[in-house]
């Protein structure tokens, strides 16, 4: 990975990264090692010592805030029961068994994988102990050889095939075996703020706003990623501001943010989308197909669809002149009269479009409003228009009368 590397210090060496002599394949493990690996990963997010979620600490903990222990939400039901998983209300949630009464399955949606489960359920019929025999020595390794190559640890740490903060600490700060990210991956520049630059992981070929290229599995051409159309989304067009990823995703604040890629990541390597803070909240993504969108609809709701190879024009989007009157009639009501008497665009949205038909303005256009500058001798109030204009009176005549 191109910024890794830069950030790989000669501190880095077989003091911090000892040869093995036992595993490191990314396997979550069994008993209550495991358990503890898919909570630092899937839960401590939200069940730590400051977020409480529910009332639960899993972080200072987990043990002995679980077995035993009624849920503070729904007192009748017990946490864990020692050597009963069916009768245990924390594996009911985790597997979405938990009654429709009982809340959402957790983590938040999905519940666990069917692996994660099996050794959850398997601990809990075992006793439910804290012994965990499996504990990890850093004096004796943990990573297969070479994994301080950049391109390895990188690769595993971002697909989630080792689990850092099992180890590493929930804020890979260093955690039980002393070992900090930090340590090697110092915040600088642009680039090299592992913990907030998003451009330190993907992105950065294109532009510094940590969309493709590059990609999270450091792919660099744009027709490698699923939506290679990525950098005319994220920057300042000819016709549009540039967009920000809220548009598409849930933004993280930094590397730890929950659900992003070390605490809560149900679906390692791919990219969750979410359009509810954007500019199309009913939007769908399939297949390299965006539908229910505003931002490629005619303006007036979430009407339109466009796929990842699709040639964009003004005319794509929503009626201009020379669409035609069954494309005029999709606009709202008086549109299509005014475009048959040769009405230009400019002359009711100059703000926006030059009389040639060119975006003037690009960030009054897709940007979820609507800009309206009548001709000199109109006005209008409340969708009404007063004046005179293309040679016709309009005597308080509302937008939408037809």
């Amino acid at each position: 990975m191109r910024t890794l590397a830069l950030l790989l210090l000669a501190a880095c060496d077989d003091t911090i990264f000892p040869a093995p002599t036992h595993g490191g394949g990314g396997e979550v493990g069994e008993g209550y090692c495991g358990v503890q690996t898919i909570f630092a990963s899937q839960c401590v997010a939200c069940h730590s010592t400051g977020g409480r979620a529910g009332g639960l600490d899993l972080e200072t903990s987990a043990h002995s805030a679980l077995v035993g222990v009624s849920s503070a939400l729904y007192p009748d039901r017990t946490l864990v029961v020692p050597g009963a998983p069916d009768a245990s209300f924390l594996y009911a949630k985790v597997t979405g068994a938990a009654a429709a009464s009982e809340g959402t399955p957790m983590p938040p949606s999905a519940g666990l994988s069917a692996e994660d489960a099996a050794v959850l359920r398997a601990w809990i019929a075992d006793g439910a102990s804290e012994a965990c025999t499996d504990v990890i020595d850093p004096s004796d390794g943990h990573h297969p050889p070479g994994w301080e190559a950049p391109d390895v640890h990188g690769m595993a740490a971002k697909h989630q095939d080792q689990t850092c903060v099992m180890c590493h600490g929930p804020d890979l700060a260093g955690g039980d075996v002393g070992v900090s990210c930090d340590t090697c991956h110092e915040d600088g520049g642009p680039g090299t703020a592992w913990r907030t630059d998003c451009t330190f992981c993907h992105g950065g070929v294109d532009n510094l706003t940590g969309a493709p290229p590059e990609g999270i599995s450091d792919e660099t051409d744009a027709a490698d990623t699923s939506f290679p159309v990525h950098t005319t989304h994220v920057q300042d067009t000819s016709f549009k501001s540039a967009f920000d990823c809220v548009q598409c995703h849930v933004k993280p604040t930094d590397v730890l943010s929950s659900g992003h890629v070390f605490l809560g990541d149900t679906t390692p390597g791919v990219a969750d989308l979410s359009f509810v803070a954007g500019l199309s909240p009913a939007a769908e993504w399939e297949r390299g197909t965006c539908s229910n969108l505003y931002c490629h609809g005619n303006g007036r709701s979430d009407n339109g669809s466009v796929s990842v190879d699709s040639t964009v024009r003004c005319g794509s989007c929503h009626a201009v002149q020379a669409s035609g009157e069954d494309a005029w009639e999709r606009l709202s009501a008086p549109h299509e009269d005014h475009l048959e008497e040769g009405v230009t665009c400019n002359e009711c949205h100059g703000e926006v479009v030059s009389a040639g038909d060119v975006i003037a303005h690009p960030e009054l256009h897709v940007n979820g409003s609507v800009s309206v500058r009548l001709p000199s001798g109109m006005t209008r109030a409340s969708e009404t228009c007063t004046g005179s204009c293309h040679g016709e009176s309009h005597g308080g005549r509302r937008w939408e009368d037809d």
